[in-house]
């Protein structure tokens, strides 16, 4: 599977500070840094000085969407209310930092839709909180946007490592490649050849239905079971990568 263009210039998101320590940032790089380390100090120590009424007030304007804090405050925030033990701002603090990065996350969830991106952002923002509670999220505190970008590129490359991994261990088990098993649709091994390449370009979710239809010689109906879909999803799924792949699969198998 091709790793998306963003992946590539998203190897480069890394703690600012350490960049800067070693001496590896561009002087606008830096310059543009420290100002936004400036600002969300600034805007950090303002929420701090609120009146408990006045931030939680506040707070909830952010759930609102009728006011905009940025990220890193909220995430100062909620550590510090962890670190106070009060459950009731680290929950309201979070909730406000959910409601902000929301749209980012969904953004850097590189080839997933609908369903599996609401997963693939849950599963980022569970992260983060363990990270407040184990104070290890420093690094979101700086400079969310590339924290966040780092998580997703992790997730990424683990559902990709998955994909292959299946797709390997499937031709282990035969005694040639399971390409060779498309029915006679695929008359060549060039055509097979570029069939596998065009597999590993589809989106992770399509890429695993299509194999364990067409390769694993799964039945529709076993499909939709193992990857909690109704049959009518995966069906949609099939047809899309079909039609990347010039794949009839009209005539397979319905159940």
């Amino acid at each position: 599977m091709e790793e998306p263009r963003e992946l590539e210039e998203a190897d480069e998101a890394t703690d600012p500070e350490t960049d800067q320590a070693a001496g590896v940032m561009p002087n606008r790089r830096i310059l543009a840094t420290r100002k936004h380390l400036a600002e969300v100090d600034s805007e950090t120590e303002f929420l701090g000085r609120l009146a408990p009424t006045e931030l939680r007030s506040a707070l909830r304007e952010v759930v609102a969407g009728s006011r905009a804090v940025l990220p890193e405050s909220l995430v100062r925030l909620a550590l510090a209310a962890h670190h106070a033990r009060d459950r009731r701002l680290l929950s309201l603090s979070f909730e406000a930092l959910t409601k902000t990065v929301t749209p980012l996350l969904a953004h850097q969830a590189w080839d997933l839709n609908g369903e599996d991106i609401r997963d693939q952002v849950q599963e980022v923002l569970e992260q983060l909180f363990e990270d407040i509670r184990a104070g290890k999220s420093g690094m979101a505190g700086r400079v969310f946007a590339a924290w966040a970008k780092r998580r997703s590129i992790d997730l990424y490359r683990k559902r990709a490592a998955r994909f292959e991994g299946a797709f390997v261990r499937k031709e282990r088990t035969l005694d040639g490649d399971p390409l060779d098993d498309v029915p006679d649709r695929i008359p060549s091994q060039e055509a097979r050849v570029m069939l596998g390449r065009h597999i590993r370009k589809l989106p992770t979710i399509h890429a695993l239905a299509f194999i364990r239809v067409h390769v694993f010689g799964m039945t529709r109906a076993e499909v939709a079971k193992q990857m909690d879909v109704d049959v009518r999803t995966l069906h949609d799924w099939l047809k899309k990568s079909a039609e990347v792949l010039g794949h009839d699969g009209e005539d397979d198998e319905t159940d």
